[in-house]
């Protein structure tokens, strides 16, 4: 889940990368297309830079699914 509310949806857990992507990259980390999550997760931690983090509060082209 991604809240504790009682409403809110789980994850697809059979579009694990592509949410992931979307997360490194809104996070400022743009990962190469790798396949497995646990690959792609392996990448971004030793990619991570604090400084690459979005200075703005708006996320343009970010579409929030219901």
């Amino acid at each position: 889940k991604l809240s504790k509310h009682n409403a809110a949806t789980a994850i697809d857990e059979r579009t694990a990368a592509c949410n992931l992507g979307t997360v490194l990259c809104l996070l400022g980390v743009v990962p190469p297309r790798l396949a497995e999550p646990a690959r792609m997760l392996d990448w971004a931690r030793s990619h991570w830079r604090i400084g690459r983090l979005p200075r703005t509060r708006t996320l343009d082209g970010f579409v929030a699914l219901d």
